[in-house]
């Protein structure tokens, strides 16, 4: 959230009088987003210091920078300087990574602000913001992509729940190579508050539901997205998983672990204990306010797969119906984000899960401090569960003979 107008100067350990320099690179993405957001969010922050009596002196952009930034700023009058010499002239005396777009207020120098020289440091920069995520950085792309994304969708005129939200997402810092991971998860969350803030502004309410074919990821293959007041989330067929799921109210990305590649609808064990998880073809979307389906199936040569997701409120179900010759255990398979997570299975006592364990019942609770999710299944389904840095891996399985239905539900309780 933006902080209160009559604080926000003060927050930064500003006096009125003081100039600050807004930055770029650690401060918001500004590569990642369309001019008219730049524009937003350089106009907002002057204007909000300019409330609590403190000048936005400039931009400094130093050598990592968009071109298109010089051309916003001019329009804006707000004075750019282009110049890695800024930080080492006593000019920029303080630089709060936590703060979008903020980097440093003036201090006292030898010489006067503007530099006399400034135009002499508006020097063309070689390099630009941000660097590409390399291609062993799956974690990296999938924020961009979805940053991105979400900048699209924003409109010409956000509405004020828009612009108290979008801040808080404009943190670069997550955008580098190497982030900590803790960050990233505080600017996926800060983006589903976005979203929710978009459909405050419409007044949608919540009785609603979306799907759409979009290239999600980039891959130049169709993926489809469901959403609703209450759920986020992306079905990629070819990999019979769902990379991304998220709890919107509850601003929780819960499938986003670092180095886990989300959901998986169909996992698949042989007997000779080889893992799959099976492509398949989109079949059917059915959408209503409260209700988005999607069904998809594949012919393998040896088995017909059919796959059902439902979304509705707060709740995923999984129905996945087999009619052929591959024996072995099938199921889907869960990341949770989860800190110090616990389980109980059909009404028994709490259990951390520290290391790898199995567990065997109908009704899987799974929590930790802060958020609480229900897994349950009409028959019995067996539960491999594995911790991993930033939470847990579940899945969730059956035994098959290579015939057979089974149907999981996945439900948010908090």
């Amino acid at each position: 959230m933006l902080i209160k107008t009559q604080l926000y100067a003060a927050d930064l350990g500003t006096v009125p009088g003081d100039v600050v320099i807004l930055r770029t690179g650690f401060g918001a993405p500004f590569s990642l987003m369309p001019d008219r957001i730049i524009a937003l969010v350089l106009a907002t922050e002057a204007e909000l210091l300019a409330r609590g009596r403190v000048r936005a002196g400039g931009l400094w952009v130093d050598e990592w920078f968009d071109p298109r930034l010089i051309e916003i700023c001019q329009r804006l009058q707000i004075p750019s300087i282009v110049s890695p010499r800024i930080s080492r002239s006593g000019v920029l005396a303080r630089f709060d990574a936590t703060r979008p777009a903020f980097a440093c207020r003036q201090v006292p120098v030898e010489e006067a602000w503007p530099p006399p020289d400034e135009a002499a440091l508006r020097q063309p920069a070689t390099v630009s913001w941000p660097v590409p995520p390399p291609p062993d950085q799956p974690d990296l792309e999938l924020l961009v992509r979805t940053f991105t994304r979400l900048m699209s969708r924003i409109p010409e005129r956000p509405g004020v729940a828009t612009l108290q939200a979008l801040p808080a997402a404009l943190d670069g810092a997550a955008f580098l190579p190497g982030a900590d991971p803790a960050l990233r998860r505080q600017v996926r969350s800060a983006m589903l508050a976005v979203r929710s803030a978009m459909e405050q502004d419409q007044r949608r309410g919540e009785s609603w539901g979306r799907l759409r074919r979009v290239d999600w990821d980039g891959d130049g293959r169709e993926e489809i997205e469901l959403e609703s007041h209450w759920l986020l989330a992306v079905f990629d067929p070819t990999r019979s998983g769902l990379p991304t799921v998220a709890d919107k109210t509850g601003r929780w990305p819960l499938s986003s672990i670092e180095g886990e590649p989300g959901w998986l609808v169909a996992r698949h064990m042989d007997a000779d204990e080889s893992v799959t998880s099976i492509p398949l073809e989109v079949a059917g979307l059915e959408e209503a306010k409260d209700r988005l389906v999607v069904r998809a199936v594949d012919d393998l040569v040896d088995t017909s797969i059919a796959v059902e997701i439902v979304a509705g409120g707060r709740s995923l179900e999984i129905g996945i119906e087999l009619d052929g010759d591959r024996p072995g255990l099938i199921g889907p398979e869960l990341s949770l984000l989860l800190d110090s997570p616990r389980i109980r299975v059909d009404g028994s006592e709490w259990k951390p899960v520290t290391e790898a364990m199995a567990e065997l019942g109908h009704k899987f609770r799974i929590a930790d401090d802060l958020h609480e999710v229900v897994l349950s299944s009409l028959t019995p389904a067996a539960l491999f569960l594995r911790p991993v840095g930033d939470g847990l891996v579940a899945w969730a399985h059956w035994n098959t003979d290579g015939r057979s239905t089974h149907r999981l539900i996945f439900r948010i309780e908090r």
